[in-house]
């Protein structure tokens, strides 16, 4: 073969070859080649942030009536006195917090203390304007409320997922800390699912904490990612009890705590949970009961002390918390199958059910 049919032939082949590669690559449906993502992009930098948060974020104003006798007279405080009518059997005090939109159509998440027992509230945008404000639902135990103002057209926030929320990744808070409003702060997430047992909280507790600034009037304010995604709701603080200053810990709600209220805030007007009467631990046992209430449905259906719970209604449970978890979800009045062990013997025990928020007299809306 000459030097010319060869070099012909070896064109062809690989031309072959190539049209084949093509063809075969463009048979391969568009969406397989591509992966598109469903998270907003990671702003370049907390300018970006601001710039993307700020117009959702808002002053809430909360004002409630004191009704006075004659034998409260002497505790009306003196500040109080210089703007209260001798004649006048009340009088009006007022907060201040912070809150997000998180929808067009005006609703609003903030903390249950920020707008508990308010007879008025206000809230303040970002563009000086200020609307009426309705409670929707509220939960004293996870310390997270719904309100609403009226109108369209708002903008608001997108909720992101605590669950993927890692320590270490940056974060930023906005409110109106001591009335500087629209403030901002950032730090990192220092921790994660803390408990303020020990401190007068709830075994619902589950914070996200963070070192950003979180100071007085921050309260319901947003905790962002560098999307712009609130990851969580700021709720308190930790102060010396000897000084009295801020020791650089915050804590907020996790959003997904609020995502799972929302619904039962709008259907209800607070969050109704299962409720078994009794303390758990983890132990190496397993996840053992160390206190039944008295009279609760716990001790009313026969469960004791140092019984083992190992699965719910035929599922097997990881941990204390989630064995609370799937309580919680519970309707009140509903019969779940608990299998145990009692003094190494496995058994099969049935507990109706409570309410939670009525039995441990939580203000739940």
């Amino acid at each position: 073969m000459s030097k010319f049919k060869r070099k012909f032939c070896l064109t062809l082949f690989y031309g072959f070859i190539t049209l084949g590669i093509v063809s075969i690559f463009s048979m391969v449906p568009l969406q397989s080649q591509v992966v598109m993502s469903t998270e907003p992009p990671v702003l370049n930098n907390f300018t970006d942030v601001v710039k993307a948060v700020r117009p959702a974020v808002v002053g809430v104003t909360a004002t409630k009536t004191i009704e006075l006798n004659d034998d409260d007279e002497k505790y009306v405080p003196e500040l109080f006195e210089l703007f209260r009518d001798r004649d006048e059997d009340s009088f009006k005090i007022g907060g201040a917090g912070s809150g997000f939109l998180i929808s067009q159509d005006g609703y609003i998440l903030t903390n249950n203390h920020v707008v508990d027992g308010a007879d008025n509230l206000q809230v303040k945008m970002s563009d000086g304007k200020l609307y009426k404000a309705k409670l929707i639902g509220t939960d004293a135990e996870i310390d997270i409320a719904l309100i609403k103002i009226k109108g369209k057209g708002f903008p608001y926030l997108t909720l992101g997922n605590s669950d993927d929320a890692q320590v270490g990744e940056w974060v930023m808070t906005m409110g109106n800390p001591i009335s500087y409003e629209w403030s901002i702060s950032v730090g990192v997430v220092s921790g994660l699912n803390r408990r303020m047992l020990g401190l007068g909280g709830s075994a619902l507790d589950s914070f996200i904490q963070t070192d950003a600034a979180i100071n007085f009037g921050n309260s319901g304010g947003p905790l962002v990612n560098m999307r712009g995604e609130v990851i969580g709701i700021n709720t308190l603080i930790i102060r010396s009890s000897s000084s009295g200053a801020i020791e650089g810990m915050g804590f907020s709600a996790p959003i997904n705590m609020a995502k799972d209220a929302i619904p039962q805030y709008k259907k209800n007007g607070r969050i109704i949970r299962g409720y078994i009467g009794a303390l758990l631990k983890d132990s190496d046992d397993g996840i053992m009961i160390k206190e039944v209430f008295n009279g609760g449905p716990a001790d009313v259906d026969g469960l004791k002390v140092n019984d083992i719970i190992l699965t719910i209604d035929g599922k097997a449970v990881e941990n204390s918390s989630s064995v609370i978890r799937t309580i919680h979800q519970c309707k009140p009045g509903k019969k779940i199958t608990l299998e145990i062990l009692r003094d190494k013997k496995a058994m099969t025990v049935k507990v109706k059910l409570t309410d939670r928020s009525e039995a441990l007299g939580f203000n739940a809306g």
